[in-house]
């Protein structure tokens, strides 16, 4: 189980990275949920947990890149230079996945904060967290 905290603080920033599998290949379904599993020890890592408080993936295709699929992983960062640090580490260790360099491909700034103080926009963010800690605890015994 993931040890997220249930609320996103206010003010955070937003990041976007998209992974594949080491050959850097589109991802089919399968590879989606492989690659996922591949992903799975960053987002116990202790340096991601604490600069990075939530987060979602998806299957996202990259149109203007390749048009093929790939992980995409939305992040919310209160320590954006921590948050690229831990994920850009993890994927150098870690020869079964590569992070994939998408026009999408977004490194979140500290100087521009997401827009956090309307409710329902933290809101929404918080659920699209908290489902993906419930995919991945499903996930893990599928």
């Amino acid at each position: 189980m993931t040890n997220f905290i249930d609320d996103l603080p206010k003010n955070h920033s937003l990041g976007l990275e998209f992974f594949r599998l080491s050959n850097l290949q589109p991802l089919s379904t399968d590879g989606y949920f492989e690659c996922i599993n591949k992903l799975r020890p960053l987002f116990k890592d202790a340096d991601f947990i604490a600069s990075t408080p939530g987060f979602y993936l998806n299957m996202i295709t990259n149109v203007d890149d390749d048009h093929g699929n790939s992980v995409r992983l939305t992040y919310y960062t209160t320590n954006p230079a921590g948050s690229l640090r831990a994920i850009q580490d993890f994927a150098a260790k870690n020869k079964q996945i590569a992070i994939f360099e998408s026009k999408d491909t977004n490194r979140p700034n500290p100087a521009s904060p997401l827009h956090t103080h309307d409710y329902s926009q933290l809101r929404f963010r918080n659920f699209l967290n908290r489902n993906t800690q419930i995919f991945l605890d499903v996930l893990e015994y599928y």
